[in-house]
């Protein structure tokens, strides 16, 4: 049993410093992703920026990105842009299914 408590990662919301060049350019690309219009990691950015602050709101959509790029590496698909209303739009859709209205909120 010796050794196991090292191997466990705590869930205590906090990041691994890890490689601190890759870590720069990811939050310098994620804030700049943050002020691009009509995209759909900006929504992301400013949607936990909103609540959580912004030093989380870049770190989780620089993970956002990379999530992304290994997908696009590893899959060897193109990266389609969902657009900056994608969250908004999907929210509705989940709420609708949820309640048993349809997706524009009205019941004829």
């Amino acid at each position: 049993m010796s050794g196991q408590s090292q191997k466990r990662r705590q869930a205590d919301g906090r990041t691994r410093k890890g490689n601190r060049w890759n870590r720069r350019g990811l939050t310098q690309a994620a804030l700049g992703a943050s002020h691009s219009k009509d995209i759909y990691l900006r929504s992301f950015y400013w949607r936990i920026a909103s609540t959580r602050g912004d030093k989380k709101a870049r770190i989780a959509t620089a993970h956002q990105q990379l999530e992304i790029t290994c997908i696009i590496i590893r899959v060897g698909v193109h990266f389609k842009e969902p657009g900056a209303n994608h969250l908004a739009l999907r929210h509705t859709e989940t709420h609708a299914e949820v309640s048993g209205e349809p997706a524009g909120g009205f019941r004829l």
